[in-house]
């Protein structure tokens, strides 16, 4: 009888042990991966302009801010133009597309002019002396698509519609980036080699505008853009990044 109440004890011990390592191992949290958008900010700021102009059914304006007067900026021939984004802390980010925003004055057909895109990733800001590039170069065309993004860039007080913005669609492949800024520098072209241009975001608010540091080269210098208004406020590119996140 003692025998069989050692077993039975016995049974009753190891069945509490193996259910407490299940309630264990269920409270472990696997990674989850969802879709990933990233927005290094928006172009659209209405369909109405401060002229009181109204944009046309479906598009909307890209209107400067009071003072700016740089429309967009080149990165044809030997140029090229720079800027950063951040993966979060506690994320890993898988990329297959870079997404850009350009505009060809005077250019009305709907099918886009640009058909070339090559960028290289950093994992620091590409002036520094010695950067080198993690990913991509200037060699392959990234290139995928493109269509119209339904909106016009216009001056302050304008309802021009000469600067129809398209959105590109580039490739990226086995792109998994952990925590930390990277920088973006891209170059284009199109098939007549005309000038093109990528328009910027600026903004008056102080706080945001600290965050912003787009740059270009020009031959062998990088300088620091503004929107060439007299407080020489410092600009951003709309560029997205999609692909999915995984919580780590």
């Amino acid at each position: 009888m003692n025998k069989m109440k050692t077993i039975l004890a016995f049974l009753i011990v190891s069945l509490v042990t193996i259910s407490c390592s299940n309630d264990n191992e269920e409270t472990k949290t696997a990674p989850t991966t969802t879709e990933l958008k990233y927005s290094n900010g928006g172009l659209i700021t209405g369909t109405t302009s401060t002229s009181g102009a109204v944009a046309q059914a479906g598009y909307s304006w890209s209107e400067l801010s009071s003072g700016a007067t740089n429309l967009g900026f080149n990165a044809t021939g030997d140029s090229k133009l720079a800027d950063d984004f951040t993966v979060p802390d506690g994320e890993k980010w898988t990329i297959n597309k870079f997404i850009f925003y350009a505009y060809q004055t005077g250019y009305t057909f709907t099918t886009n002019p640009i058909n070339e895109i090559k960028y290289s990733l950093y994992d620091t800001n590409p002036s520094i002396a010695g950067a080198t590039p993690i990913y991509g170069d200037f060699t392959i065309n990234k290139y995928v698509s493109s269509e119209e993004a339904k909106i016009y860039r216009i001056p302050k007080n304008s309802s021009e519609t000469t600067r129809k913005v398209f959105k590109i669609t580039t490739s990226a492949t086995d792109l998994v980036l952990m925590p930390g800024t990277y920088w973006i520098a891209w170059k284009s072209r199109n098939s007549d080699n005309s000038i093109h241009y990528f328009p910027n975001n600026e903004t008056s608010n102080a706080t945001l505008n600290a965050k912003f540091n787009a740059i270009q080269q020009l031959g062998n210098a990088w300088y620091v853009l503004n929107d060439g208004g007299t407080e020489q406020t410092k600009v951003d590119f709309p560029f997205e990044v999609v692909g999915t996140k995984t919580k780590l």
